[in-house]
Formats: C-alpha cells, sequence, structure tokens
C-alpha cells in the first residue's frame, strides 16, 4: 500500500537548520517504507507463530 500526499507543506513558523551543507534539487520528494518483519515484534509473544522469514532469517547464512 502507498500513500501520497503531494499537496505543500504548510509553514509552522520553524526555521530550517543552515549550516548543513546538504543540498537536494527542486522537487525532490522524501519517501519512506516498512516490513511487516520490522514491526510485528517478537515470533513467539502474544500468540504469534513463526513466520516464513522469521524461520529463514534465522537459517546460518542466509542472512548477511
Amino acid at each position: 500500500m502507498t500513500a501520497v500526499d503531494a499537496r505543500p507543506a504548510t509553514s509552522t513558523g520553524a526555521r530550517p537548520e543552515t549550516g548543513t551543507g546538504l543540498r537536494f534539487p527542486a522537487g525532490f520528494r522524501w519517501g519512506t517504507a516498512t516490513a511487516a518483519y520490522q514491526i510485528e515484534g517478537a515470533a513467539t509473544e502474544d500468540g504469534r507463530t513463526p513466520s516464513i522469514w522469521d524461520t529463514f532469517s534465522r537459517t546460518p547464512g542466509k542472512v548477511r
């Protein structure tokens, strides 16, 4: 699922930090993402059982 709000942000009165040296081109848009595995929590809590990714990620040599 992807949600995009293309409306311009409104000013909150906050001043941007200066002197960071970071420059982004005009029209640059930030993006974020997450995966269920990152937010679901422990595989054995609250009745949850290990998912296929829990099993895969615990297999030696599969994830570096």
